[in-house]
């Protein structure tokens, strides 16, 4: 039984990683970082090739690391804030008993 929350947890953390890349591709796509890199390319001979590609692996590897951060980090911050919405409902139920209880 363990082995298959875990396997659903990394499914959900995969999920999420997936979704946020997705964004940030997005997001690059529609500012035009992607076209800049593209033109840069075109007009690019030589020695201003070879800093294009270093300059684009190393802002891929950074957005890989961000986007594995994020995606390990949002399912858990998710599952926070859904554990203290119901703990804050238990409470909430709970001080409306005692009220009542005391009314009564």
């Amino acid at each position: 039984m363990e082995n298959q929350a875990s396997n659903q947890f990394s499914i959900q953390r995969l999920f999420w990683t997936l979704i946020v890349a997705s964004v940030i591709f997005k997001l690059a796509d529609m500012t035009g970082i992607v076209d800049a890199f593209s033109s840069s390319w075109k007009f690019a001979r030589g020695n201003g090739q070879v800093g294009v590609i270093i300059s684009v692996i190393i802002l891929s590897l950074v957005v890989m690391v961000y986007i594995g951060w994020i995606g390990l980090r949002l399912p858990w911050l998710i599952e926070q804030s859904s554990e203290i919405r119901k703990k804050r409902a238990q409470r909430r139920k709970q001080l409306l008993r005692e009220l009542e209880s005391r009314q009564k």
